[in-house]
């Protein structure tokens, strides 16, 4: 329902609710069907209480809880407030009202209906993220604190290296499209089975570049290999998120520019998840 309106506006359209009180209508335009495609429960339940507070200050947040703020504002906005998410939030139940109802009714209904199991994952750092729940890039960058309330940092490839907490992010679409990816990006992603996953590189990336090197010896040096996976870029015309797979430990590689790595990650993927990509194994 969300890829054309909310389920208020299309019921004023045709009638049935006799007013519709959204101002900010273009700037919301695609937050309720972020919102409705968060499944981790954790995120939710924070959304849930501190959306209903009177006074929604963070002086008593957590850092947790502070990450998670974050990936909420960046659920419901495209660039870093004007002033503070406090005020930001402020304004949509103030100029929203129809929106703010709307957001508990979803989080209320996606709570009672989640059966994804996730799992909390143990990071040398404080981290909101769980293992097999969806999060777009903007919450997963928000959680890392990249994204932060003075600055949205820009983001255009599939990869991140986080330097301050040793960690690379990988965004995996497993089916490209040669309209929206150009041919250097255009990776031989898959899965091998339910625990090894196989990962090229960018074209350019050499195996005796640092990158490279990072990459194959992540385990001696102490960093950090996580993996998010999404079957098509878009769904229903919107941004599809990704699927969180966890940590991955290099297992073998072939070649240079690109690299073909196999990661072995430590959670094994679930059925449903390899249901919902399509990721079909090439070895059972």
């Amino acid at each position: 329902m969300y890829k054309v309106g909310s389920f208020y506006e299309l019921g004023y359209k045709a009638n049935v609710f006799k007013t519709y009180l959204v101002k900010d209508r273009k700037e919301l335009n695609n937050a309720l069907w972020r919102l409705a495609n968060i499944d981790s429960k954790k995120l939710l339940y924070f959304a849930k209480d501190f959306l209903k507070l009177e006074d929604y200050s963070t002086a008593y947040l957590t850092e947790e809880q502070k990450l998670m703020l974050s990936m909420l504002y960046y659920t419901f906005w495209d660039k870093e407030p004007e002033e503070s998410y406090v005020k930001s939030f402020e304004r949509l139940r103030k100029n929203n009202l129809s929106i703010y109802r709307e957001i508990f009714e979803i989080i209320d209904y996606k709570l009672s209906t989640l059966n994804t199991i996730t799992k909390t994952i143990d990071l040398d750092y404080v981290s909101p993220l769980e293992v097999h729940a969806r999060y777009t890039v903007d919450q997963v960058l928000a959680s890392f604190g990249l994204h932060i309330e003075k600055k949205k940092v820009p983001f255009r490839e599939g990869v991140k290296y986080i330097e301050e907490k040793k960690t690379d992010i990988f965004f995996i679409t497993l089916n490209k499209s040669e309209k929206d990816y150009l041919e250097s990006t255009m990776y031989d992603d898959y899965a091998i089975n339910d625990h090894l996953f196989h990962w090229q590189t960018q074209s350019r990336t050499s195996i005796e570049s640092p990158t490279g090197q990072r990459y194959i010896n992540h385990r001696k040096t102490g960093n950090i290999i996580l993996l998010f996976v999404r079957e098509n870029k878009r769904e229903n015309t919107k941004t599809s998120p990704y699927y969180f797979l966890g940590k991955a430990n290099y297992v073998e590689h072939q070649g240079s520019k690109p690299i073909n790595i196999i990661w072995k990650l430590e959670e094994k993927i679930p059925q449903f998840i390899m249901r919902e990509t399509h990721m079909k194994a090439v070895v059972e």
